[in-house]
C-alpha cells in the first residue's frame, strides 16, 4: 500500500552584510496559502540565515506549485521556487 502524505521542506537561504539586526518575511504558496508575518533576528558576523516553509500534500497525483518568499522589511525582496509532487 502507498502513502501519498508528505511535506515539502522548501529552504531559502538568506545572505545578509553581517550586521546584526532583524528581517521580517512572509511565505506565499500558488495554492493560495499565506503565512503570517514572520521576524527572524540575524547575529552580527552572521553571513546567511535559512527560513523554511514546510508543504504539505496528500492524495495520488501530481501537484505542480509555487512557494514565493517576500522580503518584507528592512527592504523589499522576492524570491520563489518551483515544487512538484507525485504519487501513484
Amino acid at each position: 500500500m502507498t502513502t501519498c502524505n508528505t511535506q515539502a521542506d522548501v529552504v531559502c537561504t538568506i545572505v545578509t552584510n553581517g550586521e546584526p539586526g532583524t528581517f521580517a518575511y512572509e511565505w506565499v504558496d500558488s495554492d493560495g496559502h499565506r503565512s503570517d508575518r514572520l521576524d527572524q533576528s540575524v547575529k552580527e558576523g552572521q553571513g546567511s540565515v535559512q527560513v523554511h516553509y514546510y508543504w504539505k500534500f496528500s492524495g495520488k497525483g501530481t501537484h505542480k506549485g509555487t512557494a514565493t518568499l517576500n522580503i518584507l522589511a528592512p527592504v523589499q525582496m522576492t524570491a520563489s521556487a518551483e515544487v512538484t509532487y507525485t504519487c501513484k
